[in-house]
């Protein structure tokens, strides 16, 4: 298991994406794969993924250095609906599975005035 932090090079603006959404991740001259973003929303300058090394994309993916060039499509996918105001919540995960969660968990964070107890699992 790696982490890619990854800057855009075309307009500088980032890519604006909400917990729960994915990319495609395209290592050129292999193929692509499907990567949940695991970054702070907030900060769509440094685009996060959280990544197993378990097929030929992602495996070549983690040999990559600092300054090397990889595509990225998306976001794709809807995002994890924070929208339980007053509620508790209770996030339950295991593994890799955390990573896709963890911009959900840094807005939860970020306004947590605005619910219950919250709860990691």
């Amino acid at each position: 298991v790696y982490t890619l932090t990854l800057q855009g090079s075309d307009d500088g603006r980032g890519m604006v994406f909400l917990p729960g959404q994915f990319n495609m991740l395209y290592q050129y001259g292999i193929g692509e794969a499907a990567i949940s973003i695991s970054g702070d929303p907030q900060n769509p300058e440094e685009l996060v993924h959280t990544i197993r090394a378990v097929g030929s994309v992602t495996k070549s993916m983690r040999t990559l250095k600092i300054g090397d060039e990889i595509g990225v499509r998306g976001p794709y996918g809807g995002a994890w609906p924070l929208i339980k105001i007053g509620c508790d919540v209770v996030v339950i995960a295991g593994g890799i599975g955390l990573a896709p969660l963890r911009p959900a968990l840094i807005e939860l964070m970020r306004k947590k005035k605005l619910y219950g107890a919250i709860t990691l699992l």
